[in-house]
């Protein structure tokens, strides 16, 4: 019951963050975001290369 709680806690914790200080998040997300367009280019050429 006691981790629940600590949960619940940081997950409001994390909310009021988000809705005080939105801007930080969104820059978070885009470079997320273009990691993941980085890793997914870079594992088609993988492929591609190891198909030839």
């Amino acid at each position: 019951m006691n981790k629940v709680m600590v949960v619940k806690d940081f997950a409001l914790r994390g909310f009021n963050d988000v809705r005080q200080n939105p801007q930080k998040y969104i820059f978070k997300l885009k470079k997320g975001k273009s990691v993941a367009i980085i890793a997914c280019d870079a594992g088609e050429r993988i492929i591609s290369i190891m198909a030839r």
